[in-house]
């Protein structure tokens, strides 16, 4: 049984616990201090970073989770947006990766001229990374592609079955534990 903890630089953070449902687990003193803790501190060079947390509070950094990169020649950031694990230990990950790519005139003085009047591309793309409990990549897809531009994805979450649920805008997207879309459901109503 442990608890996996997620952390950036820009302070965002979660928190999953794997394992039976008890409040007295959940309740560990150690455990609870080494979240809080681990949830506050970012990796050293500011990327995104999920550690494994045992009952006894010991904090370990999942090394199977590559946080993605943003593409050469465009700036911008990836966010961890949000994760979970399901029952036999896979861990599923959606990022988010923001780029503008710009065409800065030869005069630009970045102290007195805004250089987003000269981007030239945008992009925001997520994408749900499931990595299998022995560390391996399983799968990468392009969230862009299943929920449609301009649809912020927000959660991620497993069953027992061990298929997978996508909350985006008002639409939840079902898919099977190999990343194959089964079905969508409509809200009329924002999920929280």
């Amino acid at each position: 049984d442990k608890f996996y903890c997620s952390a950036s630089s820009n302070g965002g953070g979660a928190v999953v616990y794997n394992g039976a449902a008890s409040d007295d687990l959940a309740k560990s003193d150690a455990a609870v201090s080494a979240i809080s803790a681990t949830a506050t501190d970012a990796s050293a060079d500011g990327a995104p970073a999920i550690y494994t947390i045992d009952m006894s509070g010991n904090a370990k950094k999942v090394d199977a989770y590559k946080p993605a990169t943003v593409p050469e020649g465009k700036e911008g950031n990836v966010n961890l947006v949000n994760f979970d694990v399901d029952k036999s230990g896979n861990l599923y990950v959606i990022e988010e990766t923001y780029t503008n790519t710009f065409n800065l005139p030869a005069n630009f003085d970045p102290n007195t001229d805004d250089k987003y009047k000269y981007v030239t591309d945008s992009s925001d793309t997520f994408t749900l990374t499931k990595y299998a409990a022995d560390g391996t990549k399983a799968f990468q897809t392009a969230l862009t592609d299943v929920v449609g531009e301009g649809n912020y994805v927000n959660s991620v979450k497993c069953d027992d079955s061990g298929n997978v649920y996508i909350i985006a805008g008002q639409s939840i997207y079902a898919m099977d534990s190999n990343g194959k879309q089964l079905y969508k459901y409509d809200s009329k109503g924002w999920f929280d």
